[in-house]
């Protein structure tokens, strides 16, 4: 009865961590979710040397070792030490909370409820401010924009409405909405109560209109692509006569979406809309900038024969050779640029494990997960900058590396 007992308060735990990335970027270099890992690591490091670890996470726990002794060393080259110290310092906030959540979960009695349910929570509480936010053009202090904001949209500015609710940022709220949406889909493949499935279904179309709100090319091109995932696993887990139900089901609840969403959309003027202006000035398909940071990346790659320019000197590397932007909205180029060949490798490594671990059991909530984390790894991880940083992607990517365990606890 005691372990019984115990099991289900990590399950709370886990809700509670995970529930935590609903205060996005309030607390700075302090936010919630990072004090709370700090004070588990006694908990974490007792559980790692504890149990027996299979060959994944022996190979996680050795990877980011040599990460973090890499980033130590790449001081004595770098142009910014103290930047690079700062960035070294959150990378072991950023695995301890990775492998936190993986060994909560393991010691959880429903590991899979206990994750859906937090990233529920997550997204849940910060859609109130989003709504706030669309209908009265007023945001949080923390926001990177005022109210009544004129931006670039890359070949137009104009006077437009967002939604960054905590995260101080749109593109970073859209992102963490992508994330939630890969697991309150998977629990819609998995749940068949109507009451549930209806109360995820209007937080699920919430998070589209955001998405589309704010006009986030990466996180609009992600989020279609995880609906066709949903719709073909969907189908594809019925027998017979279910199958033409599901499908129906499906079309009738994106026409639904399609309905509100024209609704919502017609209670402003739709030239306040990012999305609207975007189209009209052809800018969800041109991006001049990017591609020029991508050539001022590599040449930073080259020049620092490939052994990177060392941890949080990304900005420095893009400006010396003159990029528009100095980030590089890129994941990928993230690692490349900081940590050189060997951690890009190591890290390319380390997201195929996660996605072969997800499709190597015949499962189709697993699945899912597994092919829509491939299919929309492009564009969803082009969208901000400071992937690296963010305590809501290590989430994510942790949320997923468990799912793909054989104690996952998930059930088709």
């Amino acid at each position: 009865m005691l372990v019984i007992n115990v099991k289900i308060k990590l399950d709370y735990l886990v809700i509670v961590m995970i529930g935590l990335l609903c205060l996005g970027s309030l607390g700075g270099a302090f936010q919630p979710v990072r004090i709370f890992a700090i004070c588990m690591i006694p908990y974490l490091i007792k559980q790692i040397f504890d149990r027996y670890l299979d060959w994944r996470t022996i190979f996680i726990c050795v990877f980011f070792s040599w990460w973090f002794i890499y980033s130590i060393f790449s001081i004595g080259w770098t142009p910014l030490p103290k930047e690079s110290f700062k960035h070294i310092v959150y990378q072991f906030v950023n695995t301890a909370i990775f492998l936190l959540l993986i060994v909560l979960a393991k010691n959880a009695k429903n590991s899979f409820h206990a994750i859906i349910y937090g990233w529920f929570c997550a997204v849940s509480l910060t859609l109130p401010i989003a709504i706030y936010e669309f209908l009265t053009d007023k945001h949080l202090s923390i926001s990177g924009l005022p109210s009544d904001t004129v931006i670039n949209t890359g070949q137009d500015k104009i006077l437009y409405r967002y939604a960054d609710t905590t995260f101080g940022d749109l593109n970073a709220y859209s992102t963490f909405l992508c994330y939630s949406l890969f697991f309150l889909l998977a629990y819609l493949l998995h749940e068949v109560r109507l009451v549930r499935r209806l109360i995820v279904f209007v937080v699920v179309f919430l998070i589209y209109f955001f998405i589309f709100f704010n006009a986030s090319r990466g996180a609009i091109v992600s989020s279609c692509i995880l609906l066709l995932f949903y719709i073909y696993f969907s189908v594809k887990s019925k027998i017979g006569k279910n199958k033409i139900k599901e499908l129906l089901y499906a079309c009738f609840a994106f026409v639904v979406m399609l309905i509100l969403s024209y609704l919502l959309f017609g209670y402003l003027d739709l030239s306040s809309f990012r999305f609207m202006h975007r189209i009209e000035m052809g800018g969800l398909g041109e991006d001049s900038a990017r591609i020029n940071i991508y050539k001022a990346a590599w040449e930073s790659i080259v020049n620092y024969s490939f052994v990177g320019v060392g941890a949080g000197s990304q900005e420095y590397a893009l400006n010396e050779f003159d990029a528009e932007v100095a980030s590089a909205h890129n994941l990928m180029l993230e690692v490349f640029i900081q940590y050189g060949l060997v951690i890009f490798l190591g890290f390319s490594f380390f997201m195929f494990i996660i996605f072969f671990a997800l499709i190597e059991e015949k499962n189709n909530i697993k699945n899912f997960l597994g092919y829509s984390f491939l299919g929309t790894f492009l564009p969803l991880f082009v969208v901000v900058s400071g992937y690296l940083l963010d305590s809501s992607f290590w989430i994510f990517l942790s949320s997923l590396f468990f799912m793909g365990e054989k104690k996952s606890s998930i059930k088709n």
